[in-house]
Protein backbone atom coordinates (compact mmCIF):
# COMPACT_ATOMS: atom_id res chain seq x y z
CA UNK A 1 0.00 0.00 0.00
CA UNK A 2 0.96 3.62 -1.01
CA UNK A 3 0.17 6.36 1.67
CA UNK A 4 1.51 9.99 0.72
CA UNK A 5 1.97 11.94 4.15
CA UNK A 6 2.86 15.37 3.04
CA UNK A 7 3.36 16.73 -0.47
CA UNK A 8 7.06 15.24 -0.85
CA UNK A 9 7.13 12.14 1.05
CA UNK A 10 5.05 8.59 1.06
CA UNK A 11 5.50 5.26 2.54
CA UNK A 12 5.11 1.83 0.82
CA UNK A 13 3.60 -0.70 3.41
CA UNK A 14 3.44 -4.57 3.02
CA UNK A 15 0.17 -6.22 3.37
CA UNK A 16 0.75 -7.20 6.46
CA UNK A 17 2.07 -3.99 7.54
CA UNK A 18 5.20 -5.61 8.41
CA UNK A 19 7.76 -3.52 6.15
CA UNK A 20 7.82 -0.37 5.46
CA UNK A 21 9.80 2.12 2.68
CA UNK A 22 9.92 5.77 3.29
CA UNK A 23 10.86 7.92 0.76
CA UNK A 24 11.21 11.51 0.79
CA UNK A 25 11.93 13.84 -1.72
CA UNK A 26 13.76 17.17 -0.64
CA UNK A 27 17.23 18.35 -1.99
CA UNK A 28 17.94 14.44 -2.29
CA UNK A 29 15.68 11.77 -2.65
CA UNK A 30 16.13 10.02 0.55
CA UNK A 31 14.52 6.22 1.55
CA UNK A 32 14.73 4.36 5.14
CA UNK A 33 13.11 0.61 5.64
CA UNK A 34 11.62 -0.55 8.73
CA UNK A 35 10.71 -4.01 9.79
CA UNK A 36 7.89 -4.33 12.47
CA UNK A 37 9.03 -0.75 13.75
CA UNK A 38 13.04 -1.22 13.96
CA UNK A 39 14.97 0.96 11.18
CA UNK A 40 17.01 -1.85 9.02
CA UNK A 41 18.34 0.77 6.87
CA UNK A 42 18.94 4.79 8.04
CA UNK A 43 18.16 7.51 5.45
CA UNK A 44 19.82 6.48 2.64
CA UNK A 45 20.62 9.31 -0.58
CA UNK A 46 19.40 7.69 -3.69
CA UNK A 47 20.65 9.10 -7.14
CA UNK A 48 22.02 8.39 -10.49
CA UNK A 49 24.22 9.70 -12.88
CA UNK A 50 23.70 9.53 -16.14
CA UNK A 51 26.07 9.59 -18.58
CA UNK A 52 25.94 12.87 -19.52
CA UNK A 53 26.73 14.31 -16.07
CA UNK A 54 22.90 15.00 -15.14
CA UNK A 55 21.92 13.58 -11.82
CA UNK A 56 19.08 12.11 -10.81
CA UNK A 57 17.34 12.59 -7.47
CA UNK A 58 18.78 15.95 -6.60
CA UNK A 59 16.01 18.62 -5.82
CA UNK A 60 13.11 15.98 -6.53
CA UNK A 61 9.61 16.40 -6.17
CA UNK A 62 6.67 13.98 -6.01
CA UNK A 63 4.43 15.21 -8.67
CA UNK A 64 1.53 13.25 -7.80
CA UNK A 65 0.69 9.90 -5.53
CA UNK A 66 -2.35 8.24 -4.50
CA UNK A 67 -3.74 5.26 -2.02
CA UNK A 68 -3.89 2.04 -3.78
CA UNK A 69 -4.02 -1.59 -2.73
CA UNK A 70 -2.09 -4.33 -4.88
CA UNK A 71 -2.39 -7.64 -3.87
CA UNK A 72 -0.01 -9.05 -6.01
CA UNK A 73 3.33 -10.86 -5.48
CA UNK A 74 6.61 -10.10 -6.82
CA UNK A 75 9.40 -13.24 -7.08
CA UNK A 76 12.82 -11.85 -6.25
CA UNK A 77 16.37 -13.25 -7.93
CA UNK A 78 19.35 -13.75 -6.50
CA UNK A 79 21.60 -10.83 -7.07
CA UNK A 80 24.82 -11.31 -8.00
CA UNK A 81 27.78 -8.87 -6.54
CA UNK A 82 30.57 -10.18 -8.55
CA UNK A 83 30.10 -6.71 -11.26
CA UNK A 84 28.82 -4.13 -8.62
CA UNK A 85 31.87 -1.00 -9.16
CA UNK A 86 32.25 1.95 -6.99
Amino acid sequence: MLVAQHKNDFTIQSLDGAICVHVVAGTTLEWCVQHQGKQITAPSALSMQLEGGDVLGDNATIASSKTELMLSLMHMCRASTSNVQP
